[in-house]
């Protein structure tokens, strides 16, 4: 499949989503990526490249990318339930609480997506009462020495977390 070049943008597309699925059961991920590229390169708003591109990419580490394809997808269709919950996790697990506390605020507002949101909802709450739990801790450490720099570090970060910029 690597050698063949579609004539049409169609064929391309068909091209692009077949050869990444090859290269996924192959575990070649990078390779994978770069089909989906091209498929995108031609088919910008194609939904499933979007949203296997974010996962890909996400687990190679590169968070930044896989928001950026998930934000496209929401851009392109604001109900896509998948996308937002996939966007929610990845907020969660890089403890960008406050971004994943708008979309989890959403997907629970949809009946169909109440009993998934659960577990999701479940990790957001304990990695926000452990960055509370953590703020005041700094915040207390503060009031007896206002100088100390690794509490005015560990409070900036746990305020960024939950969204409390003001306070960072």
């Amino acid at each position: 499949l690597e050698n063949i070049s579609p004539s049409d943008s169609a064929s391309l597309l068909l091209w692009g989503m077949t050869l990444a699925d090859s290269y996924l059961e192959q575990g070649q991920k990078e390779k994978a990526i770069k089909s989906y590229d091209r498929v995108l390169d031609t088919h910008p708003d194609y939904r499933f490249a979007l949203l296997n591109r974010a996962l890909l990419n996400y687990e190679s580490g590169n968070t930044e990318a896989a928001v950026e394809d998930l934000d496209h997808q929401l851009k392109n269709d604001p109900t896509d339930n998948t996308a937002l919950y996939s966007r929610a996790t990845i907020y969660v697990k890089d403890n960008q609480l406050d971004k994943a506390q708008k979309d989890i605020s959403v997907l629970e507002s949809t009946t169909t997506q109440k009993q998934k949101v659960v577990p999701l909802k479940r990790d957001y709450t304990k990695k926000m009462n452990t960055e509370i739990k953590n703020k005041k801790a700094a915040e207390k450490q503060l009031q007896q020495n206002p100088n100390n720099l690794p509490a005015l570090n560990a409070l900036s970060e746990s305020c960024i977390r939950i969204g409390d910029y003001q306070t960072a």
